[in-house]
């Protein structure tokens, strides 16, 4: 669905710092609750491609490196989307979307890693990095890499294997809990 969407927000002329601005809008709807529901995030997700985004607020620059002490998970998640935002905005002043090897790799101007800057990639990049699923002859624009890949066993070794050797194999997603959805924004910025 997550997938679907994607293709969705590519025809779309938002920004992903606007989209990002309008997800902190529809998130902050279920900031009491544990996790959303899968309905409830796929509407955010979806819903923010229309409506109006929150304005950008100069405090959140202000509070970047503020680590974030809360039991609160949704304050956690509202703070990386909002370092997210300014990273965007800081690194569109700085001329890094002009590279267009960017897709390779930026560093902020704060020195975060940056690998993905369209709605469209993010979306892809956080729904593959965080839950995997994506299949050979699936309509993004995914590839094989060419070679082996590294994996990460059960005894915290790495051995190499062909990608097309690992399994994925499907599940089902009920809910999303705050950290579940942080892992996800993570993933929207840096998984390639």
């Amino acid at each position: 669905m997550v997938t679907a969407l994607a293709e969705r927000a590519r025809s779309s002329s938002r920004t992903l710092e606007e989209y990002l601005r309008a997800v902190l809008v529809l998130a902050s709807r279920y900031k009491n609750l544990p996790y959303l529901g899968m309905l409830e995030f796929l509407d955010t997700l979806s819903e923010a491609l229309s409506i109006d985004s929150l304005p950008f607020d100069p405090l959140w620059a202000d509070k970047y490196n503020l680590k974030v002490e809360s039991a609160n998970n949704f304050a956690v998640w509202e703070a990386t989307v909002q370092r997210q935002v300014v990273d965007l905005r800081e690194m569109a002043d700085a001329g890094a979307f002009a590279n267009e090897l960017r897709y390779f790799g930026v560093v902020s101007p704060r020195g975060a890693y940056w690998f993905n800057f369209d709605v469209g990639t993010y979306l892809e990049c956080a729904t593959a990095g965080s839950y995997g699923g994506w299949e050979p002859g699936d309509s993004s624009a995914r590839q094989f890499v060419s070679g082996q890949v590294g994996v990460l066993k059960a005894d915290g070794s790495i051995i190499a294997k062909n990608p097309r050797d690992l399994a994925q194999p499907a599940r089902t997603i009920d809910r999303v809990s705050w950290e579940d959805f942080t892992h996800f924004v993570e993933c929207g910025q840096f998984y390639e």
